[in-house]
């Protein structure tokens, strides 16, 4: 993430009492969060089997660095083998379950998609505008595969 930009993840149960994953970029000028998700970390919806509601043990974020970044500097190493590029591990279920960041070129496909969706739900045609706020529930429900997971069938985590 440019060392401007800020997010912020939020596992959060929506009115379905489904778990949902989803980022909000910060505006630092503003002193808010963004209105529409962030581009940064794709939205998805946590299974239920997972996340049991209610949950005896609540899901937690763990932020995961990308192992390419120098601590003292902005500058990127980036090997052959690898581009993870950082992202957000849940915890607190039967599965550890890691999320990636999405690189640069995906954010700005993600960005114009926002604003064609945007520009059709202002359309005065209700045909649509209707499709358009069904795409929209449409990707909000979209479960996002995890980059990796691991079954933990043992108690929680703490550290």
């Amino acid at each position: 993430m440019p060392i401007d930009d800020y997010a912020i993840a939020i596992l959060h149960f929506d009115h379905q009492q489904r778990i949902q994953l989803i980022a909000r970029d910060i505006e630092v000028e503003e002193v808010q969060l963004s209105e529409y998700p962030s581009t940064h970390l794709h939205a998805t919806m946590i299974p239920g089997r997972i996340f049991p509601y209610p949950a005896d043990n609540p899901p937690r974020l763990v932020p995961i660095y990308s192992p390419n970044i120098k601590e003292d500097s902005d500058e990127i190493i980036t090997p052959p083998c690898t581009r993870f590029l950082g992202g957000v591990l849940v915890v607190g279920g039967t599965k550890l379950l890691l999320y990636g960041l999405v690189d640069q070129q995906n954010q700005e496909r993600e960005r114009g998609r926002r604003k064609r969706l945007e520009d059709k739900k202002r359309s005065r045609d209700p045909g649509i505008k209707g499709r358009a706020f069904e795409k929209e529930a449409k990707r909000e429900g979209k479960i996002i595969k995890s980059l990796a997971n691991v079954i933990w069938p043992w108690s929680n985590i703490t550290a």
